[in-house]
Order: C-alpha cells, then structure tokens, then sequence
C-alpha cells in the first residue's frame, strides 16, 4: 500500500509538471493529497477492525471513516 501511495504520489507531481493548464494541475494535485490524506486515516482504521474482527466499536469507525471518504468535496 505504501509503495502505491508513493507511486501516487510520483505520478500526480509528474502530470502536474506537464500540465499545460496551472488550474488543472492544482485540482490534480489536490485531489491526489486527498486519496493520500483519507488512505492516511483508513488503513489504521482497517487495521484495527482486522486485528479485532468482534468489536463493534472498531467496525464502527471502520464504517465512518469510508462514509467520510466517500462524500465530495466541500465546495
């Protein structure tokens, strides 16, 4: 997972060095620090819910912090 963030990472600062259009590269780039900031939360959430597959409390997290996900943007 690590690896793929960092690939993440690498390509969206290469599209964005080539981008023709700065607007562009800038929404690129936010939407990649999105992905990378909401993975950031995720993966210890699902970690946690993996570890203690009964718990409730962790299953719950689990569910909310993919629902945050999930939702758009604030404009």
């Amino acid at each position: 997972m690590a690896q793929a963030l960092k690939t993440l990472a690498q390509s969206a600062h290469g599209v964005a060095a080539s981008a023709s259009d700065p607007a562009a590269a800038h929404a690129m780039l936010d939407s990649a620090r999105d992905v990378m900031e909401g993975s950031a939360v995720l993966i210890p959430e699902a970690k946690q819910a993996l570890i203690v597959p009964g718990d409730a409390e962790s299953q719950q997290r689990l569910a909310q912090v993919t629902v945050t996900l999930r939702a758009p943007p604030a404009l």
